[in-house]
C-alpha cells in the first residue's frame, strides 16, 4: 500500500511493481532512523514509537525508487460510550458483542441495558467512535436482566439492507429471552417486535449468543434449561447446550416476518452454560461454550459445529450413550467466563485463553483437519512477579492481516499483543482503564473491516459507564 496505518510493533508485507524493471533486484529500506525495520522480502515491522515513517523500494536497473507512508499509532484514548447506571456488568465478555457496524452509512451502533430504563433496550450511534448520539429505544415486555452477559448482537448486510439481530435476556415471570430484528439506515434503527425465544423454565437466561449467517440463517444460542428427559440425552448432566434456529432465513428486506425459532438440544453438561460464542467460517457455524464453573475440574470449552449442509455435529444416536462434543483447548484449566475468546481469520478459527499462573494458550482449527484444534504459537507470559500481569478479561479480534489480543492487567492498563501469522509480539500499552469495575471485555471486528473496536465497564461514583476505543 502507498499509505497505511499500523499499531506499534505490528507487521505488514509490502510489494513493489514497475515497468521496465523485469529481472531487476528490489532493495527495501526505511527512510527514517528508528522508523522500524524491513526484511529483504519487504516485510515491515513498525517501531514502538508513534509517528509517520516511509518505506522505500529501490530497483537496480534502471535505478528508480518509490516510497510508501506508514502512520504508526500506539497510545489511544478511550471514550465514554454510554452510562449504564448501576448495572455493573454492562459490557459482557469477549464471546459477545454489543457493537455493530453498518458499512453502508459508516456508523457504529451500541446496544446496552441501563438501570435508569430497566424495561428498555437502548442504543447509541457514532460515525467516528468519539461522539455518540442517542438512538432508538425498544420497550421490552419485561424488564431486562440487568446483565450485559445476557445481551448479544449480530449484524450483516443481506442484499441491499443492513440487518441486526439481537438476543436480550429479561426477568419476567419465566425469566424469558427475546430475539429482535432491526434494520439500519443513516442515523436510525427500525425495530421489529420482540419475539419470545425461550421460557427459561425458571432458570437464568445466561449465555447469550446470536448469529446471522451469510445466507441469512438466524441462530440464537440462549439461556439454559434443566436436563431434558428425552433420549438420548437423558440424565447426562444438570444443564444443557441448546440452540434455537429460525424456521426461515432472513430475506434482507425491511419487512419483519413472523420468524419462529425451534429448539434443538445438543448436549448436556455438569453445570449451567454461562458463556457462548457463535461464529461462521467457510460455511460452517461453530458453537463454543463453557459452564464457567469454579470446580477443580471444570468443563473445557466445548465445540459443536453445523456444516453448510445443515445439522449439528456430533450427531446423537437414537439410543445408547450420547456422543460428547470436541474440546477446544488441549487440557482442562480453571478459568472464568471472560478468559477465553475465538475468531475466524481467513477460514481458520483461532482460540485463545488465559491459564492459571498468567500464561496463555493459542489454538488453531484449520479447514479439513481431523483434529478439532491444533497448538498455535506461543503468547508471551508476564512473569509471576510482574505487578502488571493480566487480571482478567480478554478480547481477540482481526487487525490488518493478523490478530490482536487485548487484556486488562492488574494495574488497570489495557494492553495488547499482535499475531502476524507467525509469532505474537510482546505486550504493549493501549489505554488505562481507570476505576475499572469489571474484568469483562467485549468488542467486534466488522464484516469486511480490519480494525476492531472494544469496550469495557468503568465506575464513576455510583454509576457504571461503558467505555471503548477503536483501533486506528
Amino acid at each position: 500500500p502507498l499509505a497505511t496505518t499500523l499499531l506499534a510493533g505490528t507487521e505488514l508485507a509490502f510489494r513493489a511493481t514497475g515497468t521496465g524493471t523485469a529481472g531487476a533486484a528490489i532493495t527495501w529500506s526505511v527512510v527514517e532512523p528508528g522508523g522500524g525495520t524491513i526484511t529483504a522480502d519487504g516485510v515491515y515491522l513498525a517501531p514502538l514509537e508513534e509517528g509517520t515513517y516511509h518505506v522505500r523500494a529501490t530497483s537496480s536497473a534502471p535505478a528508480r525508487s518509490a516510497e510508501a507512508s506508514v502512520e504508526v499509532h500506539r497510545v489511544l484514548d478511550p471514550v465514554v460510550l454510554a452510562s449504564a447506571g448501576t448495572i455493573s456488568s454492562a459490557s459482557g465478555h469477549s464471546q459477545q458483542t454489543h457493537l455493530a457496524f453498518v458499512p453502508t452509512t459508516g456508523e457504529w451502533w451500541l446496544f446496552y441495558d441501563s438501570s435508569a430504563r430497566p424495561t428498555s433496550l437502548l442504543t447509541r450511534h457514532s460515525s467516528d467512535f468519539r461522539t455518540w448520539t442517542e438512538g432508538e429505544e425498544l420497550i421490552l415486555p419485561f424488564a431486562n436482566s440487568g446483565d450485559g452477559r445476557n445481551l448479544s448482537v449480530s449484524s450483516r448486510r443481506l442484499g441491499v439492507v443492513d440487518v441486526m439481530h439481537i438476543t436480550q435476556g429479561a426477568l419476567g415471570s419465566a425469566r424469558t429471552r427475546y430475539h429482535v430484528k432491526a434494520v439500519a439506515t443513516a442515523g436510525h434503527l427500525t425495530f421489529g417486535a420482540p419475539r419470545e425465544v425461550n421460557s427459561g423454565q425458571g432458570d437464568d437466561p445466561d449465555g447469550a449468543a446470536t448469529l446471522v449467517t451469510a445466507s441469512g440463517h438466524v441462530i440464537d444460542a440462549t439461556g439454559w434449561i434443566r436436563t431434558p428427559s428425552t433420549p438420548p440425552l437423558t440424565n447426562c448432566g444438570t444443564g444443557d447446550i441448546i440452540i434455537y434456529e429460525s424456521d426461515v432465513d432472513d430475506s434482507g428486506s425491511t419487512r419483519f416476518d413472523n420468524m419462529l425459532y425451534h429448539q434443538s438440544v445438543l448436549w448436556c453438561v455438569s453445570m449451567t452454560i454461562n458463556a457462548r460464542l457463535l461464529l461462521e467460517s467457510e460455511g460452517t457455524v461453530y458453537h463454543l461454550c463453557e459452564d464457567g464453573g469454579p470446580g477443580s475440574d471444570p468443563t473445557n470449552v466445548l465445540l459443536v459445529t453445523r456444516p453448510a449442509t445443515g445439522g449439528w455435529l456430533p450427531a446423537q444416536p437414537a439410543a445408547g450413550p450420547p456422543v460428547p462434543p470436541a474440546v477446544v483447548f488441549a487440557r482442562e484449566a480453571d478459568f472464568d467466563l471472560d478468559d477465553w475468546a475465538a475468531i475466524d481469520l481467513v477460514g481458520r478459527v483461532h482460540a485463545v485463553r488465559r491459564l492459571r499462573g498468567g500464561s496463555f494458550e493459542h489454538r488453531i482449527k484449520r479447514p479439513g483437519d481431523a483434529v478439532a484444534f491444533d497448538d498455535g504459537d506461543v503468547i508471551p507470559t508476564p512473569t509471576a512477579t510482574d505487578p502488571s500481569r493480566v487480571r482478567s478479561g480478554l478480547f481477540l479480534g482481526r487487525y490488518g492481516t493478523g490478530l490482536v489480543l487485548v487484556a486488562i492487567f492488574q494495574d488497570d492498563t489495557v494492553r495488547y499483543t499482535f499475531w502476524n501469522g507467525h509469532a505474537w509480539s510482546r505486550w504493549l500499552g493501549l489505554a488505562t482503564a481507570a476505576n475499572r469495575a469489571r474484568g469483562y471485555l467485549a468488542g467486534a471486528t466488522p464484516e469486511g473491516e480490519t480494525r476492531p473496536a472494544l469496550l469495557w465497564t468503568q465506575q464513576d461514583g455510583s454509576d457504571f459507564a461503558l467505555v471503548g476505543l477503536q483501533l486506528p
